[in-house]
């Protein structure tokens, strides 16, 4: 009796660890194909519907923040599939909707009224966001006629702008809650 009740014992043990492996695995697999763009285009539509629903529904500027940025993933990911099928309205319709959506973001992080230490992820989110929306439009730019670049063009200067000044600001808070006293200040 008692071996019996050490091999379910053993084999509760390993059933669990098995468990707990095959969630681990199906979600690192959710996450990567939603880092891909979500696969397919109804998929990523879908998603797209999902996450302008969560902006109407949540206050928080961190979680807003986010939702944009998951937005424009999927905004520039259409982007890229437009200018493959060299559909160029659709192509500079969704870079100017990008644009829009990143100047969003930006505006609902820095004008929330959270104190600096707090509004420091939002910030790094939206950052680190550009820096990788700026390397994808790079690669898109050089797939692209010339006549093709200027909207790209126009949405790497937005990105790049808004990601400089995160930056900056970012940057500007630390140094504040450090105690030094930049310069500009007096």
């Amino acid at each position: 009796m008692l071996e019996c009740a050490h091999f379910v014992s053993t084999e509760g043990k390993i059933l669990r660890k098995l468990i707990a492996l095959m969630f681990c695995v199906q979600v690192c697999q959710a996450g990567c194909a939603m880092r891909s763009g979500g696969g397919s285009s109804a998929n990523r539509g879908e998603r797209l519907a999902i996450e302008r629903g969560k902006l109407s529904e949540t206050t928080d500027p961190v979680a807003r923040t986010k939702s944009y940025i998951v937005i424009s993933d999927l905004l520039l990911s259409f982007a890229a599939d437009a200018a493959r099928e060299q559909a160029h309205d659709d192509f500079r319709n969704l870079l100017n909707e990008y644009g829009r959506t990143i100047r969003t973001a930006r505006e609902t992080i820095v004008n929330s009224e959270r104190r600096p230490d707090r509004r420091h992820q939002g910030y790094t989110d939206l950052e680190v966001a550009l820096r990788r929306h700026v390397r994808t439009l790079q690669k898109l730019r050089t797939k692209l006629s010339a006549a093709d670049q200027e909207p790209i063009d126009q949405a790497i200067q937005a990105a790049s702008s808004i990601r400089e000044e995160m930056s900056r600001e970012s940057k500007r808070y630390r140094i504040c809650s450090a105690g030094i006293r930049p310069r500009w200040r007096k």
